[in-house]
């Protein structure tokens, strides 16, 4: 766990989507369930928009706050396989004919199971992952071609041209959107497509919720919404040819309140203080690991079957529900083309 001593420096300033160097703060939170060190600051741009973490950790301290107890790596691979078929609908369903050829690089791809899907679908595929045990998982347990390290290092690596990129739940993370992008920007072809997945910094929830909505973490430094984000894409000479929001359902009244999350936070604190997390930890990655890769590779064929029946996102119900309508839902989809 890091020190509550630990260093934080000021982010943000200027803006880097607006330039702007006016912002306020939206809440001040303790997250002790992830070990992160002292409260930690959330802030909207007066300018844009966007919403930031300043002041944050240092890149090392940020660093910390990963590894093999983070959170989206400690899923079962039966919790992933199940996610796979709402991700391709909202990306593969959508730009797969879009592309001129079967060919996927995806940034930040965890441990490999959409790349897996993909495939055992017939694409080439290849990941980038900055975590080592995550990139492992995928190299080792699913046989997915994949990078170890940024994004910024596998383009130095002469990461080629690639007619799609997919960036899913990863540009929230990144410390430096705009050298993010700029590498994004020499990875996709020209006239080939990047798809970016990510919470919705515009989200109408935010405003029911507050600090409750499900998209603040403290992994989370910067949440984007598709106006600000299609502006720093045009920056980098992508132009947005589709954008929309899913998880379009508005929050409950008394939602909040009920979902007590800081409740949570605090009490499993305490039980990783007293000992009790970690044998559940060794347990779950016990079962992960006894999974053979003969019960990996069923998996990944049933969701590639599962997959090809999918249809793409706009003929679900969530499509239709009312936070769809300016895209206000708790997560954004943005395709954009490299001119």
């Amino acid at each position: 766990m890091a020190s509550t001593a630990e260093v934080k420096v000021p982010a943000n300033v200027p803006c880097c989507v607006c330039g702007g160097t006016e912002s306020g703060l939206v809440f001040e939170k303790g997250y002790p369930l992830y070990g992160y060190p002292g409260p930690f600051a959330l802030r909207r741009c007066a300018g844009c928009g966007l919403l930031f973490n300043s002041p944050r950790l240092t890149e090392e301290g940020t660093a910390r706050l990963y590894g093999a107890n983070y959170y989206f790596f400690r899923r079962r691979p039966s919790e992933e396989f199940r996610r796979i078929q709402e991700m391709w609908e909202r990306t593969i369903a959508l730009v797969g004919e879009m592309v001129p050829r079967r060919e996927v690089l995806e940034i930040g791809s965890a441990k490999g199971f959409l790349l897996a899907v993909m495939q055992g679908a017939g694409w080439k595929v290849q990941g980038v992952e900055l975590s080592p045990f995550a990139a492992g998982f995928a190299r080792e347990r699913l046989r997915v071609p994949t990078f170890t390290g940024r994004v910024e290092n596998f383009v130095e690596e002469g990461g080629g041209s690639h007619p799609l990129v997919l960036a899913i739940d990863v540009v929230e993370h990144v410390l430096d959107p705009p050298l993010f992008v700029g590498s994004l920007a020499r990875l996709v072809e020209p006239g080939g497509l990047l798809l970016i997945d990510t919470p919705n910094g515009a989200a109408a929830n935010i405003e029911l919720l507050g600090e409750a909505w499900k998209g603040f973490n403290p992994f989370h430094v910067y949440l984007f919404s598709v106006e600000n984000l299609s502006r720093l894409l045009a920056e980098h000479g992508f132009v947005v040819e589709a954008s929309f929001s899913y998880g379009n359902a508005p929050a409950c009244p008394g939602e909040a309140a009920a979902s007590a999350p800081r409740a949570r936070q605090l009490a499993r604190a305490a039980l990783e203080t007293a000992g009790v997390i970690e044998p559940l930890r060794r347990g779950r990655d016990a079962a992960l690991e006894a999974l053979d890769r003969a019960q990996l590779e069923r998996l990944v064929r049933e969701s590639t079957a599962a997959v090809r029946r999918s249809r793409a996102y706009s003929a679900s119900e969530d499509a239709r529900l009312p936070l769809a309508e300016g895209c206000r839902g708790d997560n954004i989809v943005v395709v954009a083309r490299k001119l």
